[in-house]
């Protein structure tokens, strides 16, 4: 995830997805990209192995 290219200018970044590997991207986007939370919606679908899983990765 590190060598991801943000394009220049102001953004909005989404992600779903399995649960260890959204808040991962969101680290990246947060503390090496210093993209702000408040142009982001990340969020964790299902986890591995657990049924019914949702949660909205926020700080």
């Amino acid at each position: 995830m590190s060598r991801l290219d943000l394009p220049d200018g102001e953004g909005f970044a989404w992600g779903a997805g399995e649960a260890s590997a959204m808040t991962a991207a969101r680290q990246v986007l947060l503390n090496e990209k210093q993209h702000p939370t408040s142009a982001m919606r990340v969020a964790a679908y299902w986890r591995k192995g657990a049924s019914d899983f949702h949660e909205e990765l926020t700080d």
